[in-house]
């Protein structure tokens, strides 16, 4: 599965790993046992930083994040992969 199917913007393996290292300091994007996973405001604010960090809109920020779930999803239906 290519990140790069379902977007109309192509992105780069180190653009891609810059996405991924910001949205790691926003636990509420992905943390989905906690109560702010649930909080839209919280959320849009987490997605504005990672906006502000990889200088990208909140449109595409929005999609790669989706697209990088929708992988991982697959990856882990794949090979049972477990990750804590």
């Amino acid at each position: 599965m290519n990140i790069n199917a379902f977007s109309a913007k192509k992105w780069t393996n180190e653009q891609v790993m810059v996405v991924i290292d910001a949205i790691k300091l926003e636990p509420c994007l992905y943390v989905v046992n906690s109560a702010n996973y649930h909080n839209k405001h919280l959320r849009n604010e987490a997605l504005n930083r990672v906006s502000d960090a990889v200088r990208e809109t909140h449109r595409n920020v929005i999609t790669i994040h989706n697209m990088l779930y929708i992988h991982f999803r697959y990856i882990n239906h794949l090979f049972g992969i477990i990750i804590s």
